[in-house]
């Protein structure tokens, strides 16, 4: 592939916006977009019909693109979740595999215009949650399986143990002692 060569004016763009996805159409390798901000912007000798500003004014075109793709992402993704269940996911059961399974792809739609993270707490999701679901997608196990917070429900757990030892022993002190006159 031939080394492409680009506008000084867009080089320039990049290098005042410090932001290196200013112009996601020209696909700039990130590399070379870098070096640009990295660098700065360069002094041009040029003629005066060539206005400058311009380039102030394609900066904040870009710039405002940009967010506005940013607010369109989270909007959308606010609608199909309102849609979908009529609430964030955060303290909510999430039992359908269609449901997970939609938010999933929502989510992925997303994410090349707003950061993941970011997208996951739009829904309502933990990080956590999405990891596991995005786990589960792929193993086709999406479907919600029962929870339990005990492996083995007829085995007592440790803070179930201890109330009942502090139970024995106060009854078996007041078996002794049955006056309180002792203490």
């Amino acid at each position: 592939m031939a080394k492409r060569t680009y506008d000084i004016r867009i080089r320039n763009a990049v290098a005042i916006s410090q932001n290196p996805d200013l112009f996601p159409e020209l696909n700039i390798p990130r590399s070379t977009a870098r070096e640009w901000i990295r660098d700065g912007a360069k002094n041009v000798v040029s003629i005066p019909h060539f206005d400058l500003s311009k380039e102030n004014i394609i900066v904040d075109y870009a710039q405002v693109k940009n967010e506005l793709q940013k607010e369109q992402a989270i909007n959308r993704l606010m609608r199909m979740t309102q849609s979908l269940s009529g609430m964030p996911f955060k303290y909510a059961r999430v039992a359908s595999s269609d449901l997970k399974s939609k938010l999933l792809d929502a989510i992925e739609m997303t994410k090349h215009v707003i950061p993941l993270k970011d997208a996951v707490e739009t829904v309502g999701l933990s990080m956590s949650r999405y990891i596991s679901w995005t786990k589960r997608k792929i193993q086709c196990r999406l479907a919600d399986r029962p929870s339990c917070p005990k492996l083995s429900p007829t085995k007592i757990m440790q803070r179930e143990v201890s109330v009942i030892r502090n139970l024995l022993s106060a009854c078996r002190v007041s078996v002794l002692f049955p006056s309180s006159a002792f203490w």
